[in-house]
């Protein structure tokens, strides 16, 4: 394919009738429901056009999508396109409006008898991203976010980081076919093996580590989503994750877009990709809180890493219910208030259960957000549903005082429109009156 520079990094042909997109495999082309989008949804809001559907293909079919401008277009399409392979269309060629076309994918896809099953699933993750996006060897962003698979695999700039849900550990054979993926597309690599997954920190969840010789304990690498790029420091031994969570890529991207001159509350921080990103965005100022002081002091180092100075900013070491409680008895309000909270947390003093508290967290941040001001809420509790979590946040505030938008669609390189619904979940609230 020959393909056009586009705001947001998207490899496609366009013509003045139709648009050539590489559908991966796994994603279905339109929507079954509002909570779980199709392909055509996501690409439409990215490219800003409307676009029709000139052949369907099947969710677990890859290849070249041919989508039309027009109805009418895509009705005088549709009549050269009967017959087509159900699993991979790799090339097209027709001729429209007395002009020959020739498109063809990067990437052909190897038998799956040919490779191993880990293999393959790297692979065609890799082929996928290749034939979709110009991709920056220093970038941050998902390769597999399928959990029928049982593995999840992200790439931080020269590192691919496989988290690994199986019951038992990989085996040598399994490691090295990692390592030997990593290394031939030039990077290296590190396995977290997730033990208990889902029993909560302090819990009985654990993990345990593999990584490659030639990984990096610590290194930088860069988040680019136009027209956010931001760089964040990652480590090899810091937990579950290397230090920045990528299913958050297209939120922090829009955090950066609305925090022009206004005051953010980032909660549960973590290594602060959305404080980073809101005072990156021209924030007046952005208030940080984590229990951990160690988490915050990462956080400032990814500030200085961005040229943006802590100094002028808040961190907080403290647990979230009882600084909530603080900032009210101090008047103080935000314009943004941001909270990916986990499912369970511990501290010296407290519990946390997202089942038990979200109510009491929503309604003292409630208490502690402007008119008109905005909350970016987000969760990864599996136990519940979107319709759950919005039950559980709005319990307690009045109905009529508030407006529930949806988040940002997810990219084509995170979470995959089928199994959108039981993975990353929340909403943007805007708060109309107290």
């Amino acid at each position: 394919m020959q393909h056009l520079d586009n705001p947001v990094s998207i490899k496609f042909d366009s013509t003045p009738y139709f648009v050539v997109f590489f559908k991966p495999a796994g994603m279905r082309i339109k929507k079954l429901s509002e909570k779980q989008l199709g392909l055509l949804d996501v690409l439409q809001k990215k490219l800003n056009l409307a676009l029709f559907p000139v052949y369907e293909m099947a969710p677990e079919a890859a290849g070249l999508l041919l989508l039309a401008k027009s109805p009418d277009i895509a009705q005088k399409l549709k009549v050269q396109f009967t017959e087509l392979p159900a699993s991979h269309i790799s090339e097209l060629k027709f001729n429209f409006e007395n002009h020959d076309y020739h498109f063809k994918s990067e990437n052909s896809f190897s038998s799956k008898n040919k490779r191993s099953e880990l293999t393959g699933l790297l692979q065609n993750a890799w082929n996928s991203l290749n034939n979709m996006y110009h991709l920056d060897a220093n970038d941050c962003y998902r390769l597999i976010h399928d959990l029928k698979s049982e593995i999840q695999a992200d790439v931080y700039g020269d590192v691919i980081w496989i988290y690994w849900y199986r019951e038992t550990a990989p085996n040598e054979t399994e490691r090295k076919e990692v390592y030997d993926f990593a290394t031939s597309i030039k990077k290296t690599s590190c396995i977290r093996h997730m033990v208990n997954r889902g029993y909560g920190v302090g819990g009985q969840e654990t993990e345990k580590l593999f990584s490659a010789t030639n990984a990096p304990t610590e290194w930088i690498a860069t988040e680019n989503n136009p027209p956010y790029k931001v760089l964040y420091k990652l480590k090899q031994n810091a937990g579950f994750s290397p230090g920045l969570f990528l299913d958050q890529r297209e939120n922090r991207t829009w955090v950066y877009q609305n925090s022009e001159n206004k005051k953010v509350l980032n909660l549960f921080s973590y290594t602060s990709g959305f404080s980073v990103a809101a005072a990156a965005g021209g924030a007046t100022q952005v208030t940080t809180v984590d229990a951990s002081p160690s988490f915050l002091e990462w956080s400032k180092d990814n500030f200085k890493l961005n040229d943006l100075n802590p100094e002028i900013h808040e961190f907080f070491a403290q647990d979230t219910l009882l600084f909530l409680s603080g900032s009210l008895k101090r008047s103080r309000k935000w314009d943004l208030i941001i909270c990916d909270p986990p499912s369970f947390g511990r501290t010296k003093t407290t519990v946390w259960k997202i089942e038990k508290d979200l109510p009491e967290l929503a309604s003292a941040m409630w208490k502690c957000l402007h008119v008109n001001g905005t909350i970016l809420f987000t969760c990864n509790y599996e136990k519940w549903n979107l319709d759950d979590v919005i039950k559980s946040f709005t319990s307690k505030l009045k109905k009529e005082a508030f407006k529930i938008e949806a988040l940002p669609a997810p990219g084509f390189d995170l979470e995959l429109p089928d199994v959108f619904a039981n993975l990353t979940k929340g909403f943007i609230l805007r708060k109309l009156k107290n």
